[in-house]
């Protein structure tokens, strides 16, 4: 694989089993999100509206009363699939808050003016809608970009029709079905998808939005070709000669961008395209919404360590324990510069090359056979470095792996928003 959603995470090195269901095309029958200026007072609007604002538990009910089960209808696949575990990852081995934990236990009354500092928050709680009417708070919100990645610098065509167009297009749609309306109807947005290429993938890419454009996402898409960027080749010379094979040299890159090219004054998530939102992202919007400033959130890799969210017991400064490079979101106002990102990789190049540079060990963090030993330094390099910006603790929160996780078992499970998986879906055609 060539691309920042394909990198093989440890979890995935060690055990995972492929699912393969095919893309059905038709686009437009499953995107249901209006593009920028669309009446949502009209038909049109108030169709979609419908499916943004709706309770959470109805959708829920809604699911498991379905004949699919978040990819495809039960037909697509060859056995039924495992009852989904209990959640291996317990409080013991949690080393910081969960997200929703931090919300729970927050007061219920918050400081007005340091809320609105932060686009997109707003206090808790049933005072937020009086306190507007009066004047004295707007409940607002930042734009939140998407981020994916496509860079292709084997320039293969096989690769890129049959493994990162698919996987961009899977998880672009199911973004737009399941997060989209989650969004709009939490912060009264819509995302922006922000693209970076290749001088090879660029024009493929370009085509493949044109058909998301003209069914849904017209206006939302910015595409950026690195390799025309003056300042990559500069970002990117500490790491030419340290070993890294083409996909963490490109996972480096992508990460190294987004400092550049996502403005800090917005909500940033950053995506792999092997990330699915298998239902309507309400816990992701509830949380966007209640973000302070300098504060972020992230998916865990709960596997590869047995449970545990690992950290690298070397580094003294604050850790974001358990993130997974491919699901990050960096809430208006949280500056993870890329001098930061760039001090933190050099560092962890610059460790011994041993199982314990993680705490658990990490057998495959260390395979030369994989960059040298550097696998998935861009994942480590960022899990420090938003430790640094945020301070760690509360500001660095890990979801809830009853609503986001890393290579389930099942996708049987209402709850589940968004999986980070390495599966082609047919978004929605259940």
């Amino acid at each position: 694989s060539r691309t920042e959603g394909h990198a093989l995470t440890p979890s995935m090195i060690s055990s995972f089993s492929f699912i393969l269901l095919l893309f059905v095309d038709g686009i437009g029958a499953v995107l249901r999100v209006p593009s920028k200026g669309t009446n949502l007072a009209g038909p049109v609007g108030a169709e979609w509206l419908s499916l943004a604002t709706r309770d959470a538990s109805q959708a829920a009910q809604e699911f498991e009363a379905s004949s699919g089960v978040g990819y495809g209808s039960a037909a697509d696949e060859a056995q039924p699939l495992p009852p989904f575990p209990q959640d291996v990852a317990t409080a013991a081995t949690m080393a910081l808050p969960r997200a929703e934990d931090v919300w729970d236990a927050a007061p219920e009354t918050s400081d007005s003016a340091v809320m609105q500092q932060l686009p997109g928050s707003a206090p808790p709680g049933p005072d937020v809608h009086e306190a507007a009417e009066e004047g004295e708070a707007t409940k607002t919100a930042a734009d939140i970009l998407v981020r994916y990645t496509v860079l292709d610098p084997d320039q293969s065509l096989e690769y890129l029709s049959n493994t990162g167009l698919p996987f961009l297009r899977s998880s672009l749609c199911l973004c737009e079905q399941n997060l989209a309306p989650a969004v709009y109807g939490e912060l009264q947005i819509l995302p922006t998808y922000v693209l970076y290429t290749d001088n090879f993938t660029h024009s493929y890419v370009a085509a493949l939005t044109e058909e998301f454009e003209a069914v849904s996402i017209s206006g939302r898409f910015r595409l950026v070709n690195l390799d025309t960027d003056p300042e990559d080749a500069e970002r990117m010379k500490p790491f030419e000669n340290i070993g890294l094979n083409t996909v963490n040299y490109a996972l480096v890159r992508r990460t190294l961008a987004d400092a550049t090219h996502l403005p800090v004054s917005a909500g940033r998530l950053l995506l792999g395209t092997d990330i699915s939102f298998l239902n309507p992202a309400y816990q992701f919007a509830a949380t966007v919404a209640k973000l302070r400033p300098g504060q972020g959130f992230y998916m865990v890799d709960d596997k590869t360590w047995g449970g545990a969210l690992y950290t690298i017991p070397g580094h003294n400064g604050p850790q974001c324990p358990g993130l997974i490079g491919d699901f990050i979101f960096l809430g208006a106002g949280l500056n993870v510069s890329t001098s930061n990102l760039v001090d933190k990789m050099v560092w962890y190049a610059q460790q011994p090359i041993q199982e314990g540079r993680t705490s658990p060990v990490c057998a495959v963090c260390v395979n030369k056979e994989l960059s040298n030993g550097l696998h998935a330094i861009d994942q480590f390099g960022l899990m420090l470095a938003m430790g640094e910006a945020t301070g760690g603790g509360d500001n660095c929160m890990a979801l809830s792996s009853n609503y986001y996780q890393n290579t389930p078992q099942s996708l049987v499970r209402s709850s589940l928003e968004g999986v980070h998986d390495k599966i082609v879906s047919s978004c929605g055609k259940y």
